[in-house]
């Protein structure tokens, strides 16, 4: 996991942008078109796309696409990340969640150009009233823009549930367990229905760990807001020290479910 700097782009509607833009729309419309036609084969297929802005300091803006799309317990994902002309990658993931008699488990894999690979595999135990979290994470240690924003290869522990108005809860902590940076992002995420098909969804976290073994410790917050309409959400994070380098970061992201 890496983070990448270099000189800081205005905050203009670029050529870059804009082709972005055109290629999200030229996706989502070849998907759209794909599942329409494939209607009575495929109904449980679900897509989400996402578009995202990044706006770091001391830094180029950078922008990612990504297309998710799920049936049952698979979850497929394509995805693609660039800052101008100094970083891109390239990625594509798979997840499957299934039940068991305890609550449910999740295997995860991920690939990414720059020759990265990751896994992890997670479990929730109990059921949806009060459950506890456990998960393991491991990649190759290759060059990776880190869009999880939390150590990678990591140990997962935490509780979630129900809670007051139908909302539900998540307190956990993620911590390095294997590059001795100490490493460990906690969150306290809660979401809740409102009327209409609408939801919202708050996540604080606070981070505390090294950029890498050996040099100094540094910490930080961040605070991270969804809002969803019927098939549509938008969701906004500030962060500060992001993936604990020197930079604080703003997200927006703007997306569609279909």
């Amino acid at each position: 996991m890496i983070h990448l700097s270099g000189s800081r782009e205005p905050l203009t509607l670029s050529r870059s942008v804009i082709t972005w833009l055109m290629t999200g729309l030229v996706m989502w419309g070849c998907v759209a078109s794909v599942r329409a036609e494939e209607t009575v084969a495929r109904p449980d297929w679900q897509y989400k796309f996402t578009p995202s802005r990044y706006i770091t300091t001391g830094e180029t803006s950078g922008t990612d696409l990504n297309l998710r799309a799920n049936a049952g317990e698979h979850t497929w994902w394509v995805g693609h990340y660039q800052r101008g002309d100094e970083f891109q990658q390239s990625r594509v993931g798979y997840e499957r969640t299934r039940p068991w008699a305890w609550g449910q488990w999740t295997v995860s894999l991920q690939a990414a150009s720059h020759g990265f690979a990751g896994g992890s595999v997670s479990s929730q135990l109990g059921n949806a009233t009060l459950f506890g979290l456990v998960g393991y994470g491991r990649t190759n240690a290759q060059t990776y823009y880190n869009l999880n924003f939390d150590p990678n290869d990591a140990w997962t522990l935490g509780v979630g549930g129900n809670w007051v108005g139908n909302a539900t809860f998540n307190f956990f902590r993620v911590q390095d367990n294997r590059l001795d940076t100490e490493q460990r992002n906690t969150h306290a995420l809660v979401r809740w229905p409102l009327a209409d098909q609408q939801r919202m969804t708050l996540d604080l976290a606070y981070k505390r760990g090294r950029p890498e073994s050996g040099l100094a410790m540094t910490q930080g917050h961040a605070l991270s807001l969804v809002y969803e309409h019927h098939a549509w959400f938008v969701h906004w994070v500030k962060d500060q020290h992001v993936n604990y380098s020197d930079a604080d970061q703003i997200r927006l992201s703007i997306g569609r479910r279909f």
